[in-house]
């Protein structure tokens, strides 16, 4: 079949460009085993091959395989507990800032208003040079700077102190929304258990993506059937159980539409 020829051809070229620069081994043996699923893939090829130029099919086989090495279920339960992390890490974060501003504000009172003191830094100046270390770039090209504004300017009139500088941290973590860098990691992880159903979020949102990108080309009229979907998700999350159905995907579809 013509359309199943120029598919698999068309992956044969995409993992020869991978070996020959070298580059992502798990996309180059995702593609092996699409090329051993023929007999699965022959509906989606047939659609693809009706719908899109041989330079189409290829960007759109390109993008099936990154999403399923990237936004597969396994990459996006580890997403879901990197997120959790990141915004339990922020609360520690300002939770620790305030008890530390705190403990800073007590020594300054205690070297103020006892008999007692400690040659702890006071000023900010003195704490980013120390904190900048042996930066050789810092020293070529700040450090003077920082200095001269240090000894001009008074610490306590015009610079914030140490305690103020590690409350503005805490405020700033209490503050922040934990988000990813990545439209289709966030898409994928819309539901709070990881399934196959986060792939097929992400597929669907990068074939929109596709269409919207202008180098690309992809026709917006370019649509593949639930039973296209279903069979290439199946074999690129290489299920042979539980494989993904035309009920999953238009059910997907559907509530995608709902949401939108």
């Amino acid at each position: 079949m013509e359309y199943t020829i120029n598919c698999e051809s068309q992956l044969r070229h995409l993992k020869q460009n991978l070996i020959n620069n070298d580059i992502r081994p798990r996309n180059v043996d995702l593609i092996d085993h699409l090329l051993s699923r023929t007999v699965e893939l022959n509906g989606f090829y047939k659609e693809l091959s009706a719908q899109l130029n041989t330079r189409q099919v290829f960007l759109v086989l390109e993008s099936v395989i990154d999403v399923a090495i990237n936004w597969n279920p396994v990459e996006m339960k580890q997403a879901r507990r990197d997120k959790k992390e990141l915004a339990e890490i922020n609360e520690q974060i300002a939770g620790l800032s305030k008890q530390l501003a705190t403990l800073l504000d007590k020594r300054y009172e205690l070297k103020n208003s006892s008999d007692f003191t400690c040659d702890s830094i006071v000023r900010l100046t003195d704490l980013i040079q120390i904190a900048a270390g042996d930066n050789s770039l810092f020293s070529s090209y700040l450090k003077e700077d920082i200095t001269r504004m240090g000894n001009q300017f008074d610490y306590d009139r015009y610079w914030p102190s140490i305690a103020d500088t590690v409350r503005s941290i805490g405020s700033d973590a209490e503050d922040l929304d934990v988000y990813s860098r990545f439209t289709l990691t966030e898409v994928a992880i819309e539901s709070k258990r990881s399934s196959n159903r986060d792939f097929l979020r992400a597929l669907l949102v990068a074939f929109e993506e596709d269409q919207a990108d202008p180098f690309k080309q992809i026709p917006s009229s370019f649509r593949l059937t639930d039973g296209a979907i279903a069979a290439v998700a199946t074999c690129a999350l290489r299920l042979d159980d539980d494989v993904v159905t035309e009920d999953n995907v238009k059910t997907m579809r559907h509530s995608r539409r709902k949401d939108a």
